[in-house]
C-alpha cells in the first residue's frame, strides 16, 4: 500500500530524511549568521548619524579600565580628496610660458641669473671697444658634456629619495587602515574608550610625524593637539622622538586589550594572535619612522653638490668669452637662458632632495615638495570612515539576530512537531 512506500530503507523516505537535514541545517547556518536570511535585493539597514546601536551577543560582559580623559569630537576632515594636478603639454603649454616669472625655481636662481647676464653685458662691451681674441669652442664641449652627466646623475639620485619617502608614507596610509579595520573588526573587544583613542591616535601619528620630519619640536605639532588628550599630550612633551611616542601609546592601549575565548561565548574570540596582529601594524608604523629619518638625516654628500655647482659657474662665466665674437649683442640673452637652464636643473634636484621640506620665499606661499598636508588629511578620513562601518555592522547584527529568532526559532518547532508525527513512537519512551 501507500504506507508501505515511506518504510525505513526505502528510497522515498531516504528523500525526505535528507530533505529535513537540508532545511535544519540551513536554519542552523541563517541563526549562526553563515548564511544570509533575506535576498542581497533587501534594502541594506542604515543607522541615523549620531545614533549608535547596541550589538547583539551572548557573551558574557568584558571588563576593562575606563579611561579618565574625555574626549572631545574629532574635527572635521575634507571627504573629498582633490586629485593631483597634472600637466599636459597640449592644453597647459601657454600657460605655462606664460607663469615663467612667477616659477618658483626662477625666483630662487634669480641672483646667479642676473650675475651672469650682467657679466655676459660687460665682456660684450669690452670685446666692443678691445681687439680681444675669442676663446676656442673645444674646451667648453668637454666641459659641457661632463656638466650634463653631473646634473643627470644628481637630478636621478635626488629624485630617488624623493620617491623613497613618497614609498615610506603610503606604507604609513596602509598601515593606518590596516590597524583602523582591525579595530572595527574586534570593537566589542577593544572597547569604545579604547578604541576612541587608537583613532586619535592614528589621526595625530601622521602629523606629529610631520612635523618631526621638518625639525619641529615638541610644542610646534598644534595640528596634532586637537587630537590628543591632557594625558596623552603630557606623556608627548617628555618624549624626545614624538612620533615614536605616539607608536608606544598605541602599543600601550592595545596590549591591555582582554583576551575573549572560544569557551566564554564571544561572536569574534580576542587572543593573543589578533593583539599581536594589532601590534605588527604599530611596529610598521615604527619602520616608517626611521626609514624617512634616514632620508633627512642622510642628504646628498655636500662634496658633489660643491662640485656640480663650482663646474655650472666656470661654464656658465667662461661662455660669453667664446661667443662675444661670434654672436655681438646677443650674446647676453644666450648666456642668461643658459644659465636659467643649468642652475635651474640644479635647483631642482636640490628641491626635491628633501621631499618632506617646506620651502618659503618671500614672494610665494609656501611649497610642498610631498603633499604631506594632503596625505595627513586622507589617513584620518580613511580611518574615520572605518570606524563609522561598524556602527554600521552593529546595526545590521541586531536586525539579524532579531530576525532571525522570529523565524528560525518557529520553523525548528514545526519541523520537530512533524518528525514526531512521522514517528509517534519516538519521545514516548516507548
Amino acid at each position: 500500500d501507500g504506507q508501505s512506500a515511506f518504510d525505513e530503507g526505502t528510497t522515498p523516505s531516504i528523500v525526505m530524511c535528507f530533505f529535513r537535514k537540508c532545511v535544519l541545517f540551513w536554519f542552523h547556518a541563517v541563526a549562526c549568521g553563515l548564511l544570509p536570511l533575506v535576498p542581497s535585493s533587501r534594502p541594506s539597514f542604515r543607522p541615523l548619524k549620531g545614533q549608535v546601536m547596541q550589538s547583539v551577543s551572548c557573551s558574557m560582559p568584558i571588563v576593562w579600565e575606563e579611561f579618565p580623559a574625555k574626549l572631545e569630537p574629532l574635527p572635521c576632515c575634507s571627504r573629498v580628496d582633490k586629485p593631483a594636478k597634472r600637466y599636459s603639454l597640449t592644453h597647459d603649454w601657454v600657460d605655462m610660458l606664460m607663469n615663467t616669472p612667477q616659477s618658483r625655481v626662477m625666483r630662487r636662481i634669480r641672483m646667479p641669473c642676473i650675475v651672469a647676464t650682467l657679466w655676459a653685458m660687460v665682456v660684450w662691451l669690452v670685446y666692443c671697444y678691445f681687439p680681444i681674441p675669442g676663446l676656442s669652442f673645444k674646451p667648453h664641449s668637454l666641459i659641457g658634456s661632463a656638466l650634463s652627466l653631473l646634473l643627470v646623475f644628481r637630478t636621478n639620485s635626488s629624485y630617488t629619495r624623493f620617491w623613497e619617502g613618497r614609498k615610506c608614507w603610503q606604507r604609513i596610509s596602509d598601515s593606518a587602515r590596516s590597524l583602523s579595520r582591525l579595530c572595527m573588526l574586534y570593537s566589542d573587544q577593544v572597547g569604545e574608550a579604547r578604541l576612541q583613542h587608537v583613532q586619535r591616535l592614528l589621526c595625530a601619528f601622521p602629523r606629529v610625524l610631520k612635523q618631526h620630519l621638518r625639525g619641529g619640536s615638541g610644542t610646534t605639532w598644534k595640528s596634532a593637539l586637537r587630537y590628543l588628550t591632557a594625558e596623552d599630550r603630557q606623556a608627548l612633551s617628555q618624549a624626545q622622538n614624538t612620533p615614536l611616542g605616539v607608536c608606544n601609546l598605541l602599543s600601550k592601549h592595545l596590549v591591555t586589550v582582554p583576551d575573549t575565548p572560544e569557551h566564554a561565548g564571544a561572536m569574534v574570540p580576542f587572543s593573543s594572535r589578533e593583539r599581536l596582529a594589532m601590534l605588527h601594524q604599530v611596529s610598521q608604523l615604527s619602520d616608517c619612522i626611521g626609514a624617512c629619518e634616514r632620508i633627512v638625516q642622510t642628504p646628498v654628500p655636500l662634496h658633489y653638490a660643491r662640485h656640480t655647482c663650482r663646474l655650472a659657474t666656470l661654464f656658465v662665466f667662461t661662455l660669453p668669452m667664446v661667443l662675444a665674437r661670434e654672436l655681438g649683442a646677443a650674446v647676453t640673452p644666450v648666456v642668461s637662458i643658459t644659465a636659467w637652464v643649468f642652475f635651474g636643473i640644479q635647483e631642482i634636484g636640490l628641491m626635491i632632495e628633501e621631499p618632506f621640506q617646506l620651502f618659503t620665499d618671500r614672494t610665494a606661499n609656501p611649497c610642498e615638495i610631498l603633499q604631506l598636508n594632503a596625505i595627513c588629511a586622507s589617513i584620518q578620513r580613511d580611518v574615520e570612515d572605518t570606524m563609522r562601518m561598524r556602527c554600521a555592522n552593529k546595526a545590521q547584527a541586531s536586525r539579524h539576530a532579531a530576525f532571525s529568532q522570529e523565524i528560525v526559532r518557529p520553523a525548528m518547532v514545526m519541523l520537530e512537531r512533524r518528525s514526531l508525527y512521522k514517528n509517534p513512537g519516538e519521545g514516548r519512551g516507548i
